[in-house]
């Protein structure tokens, strides 16, 4: 389970969680045409205390390295883990109020 930075959030998140479909995780999806190319802007918030061994996490890892070296991403990070709205809101906040 993760841990919340908040003792009131995480209770208030404890409540609400239900199972995630796994397939979610494993299964592939395809575009019609590559992110890039589409005419809005992109930006890739990477959270960088998730646990590495999550099911799925490989995926972010791969998506964050993708947009970092990508001139068509913005590519930022916050110190917490997948829970960033949860842990982090002021901080998220202000950045996308930098970022759009």
């Amino acid at each position: 389970m993760i841990q919340e930075l908040d003792p009131l959030e995480a209770e208030f998140q404890n409540w609400c969680r239900v199972p995630h479909p796994i397939a979610s995780a494993s299964e592939a999806m395809a575009l019609k045409q590559p992110l890039e190319t589409f005419a809005f802007r992109r930006t890739y918030i990477r959270a960088t205390e998730s646990d590495p061994s999550e099911i799925g996490n490989s995926h972010f890892s791969d998506a964050a390295a993708r947009a970092q070296k990508s001139d068509a991403w913005g590519y930022h990070e916050i110190k917490t883990n997948h829970m960033v709205l949860s842990n982090k809101p002021a901080e998220l906040a202000s950045l996308l109020q930098v970022i759009t």
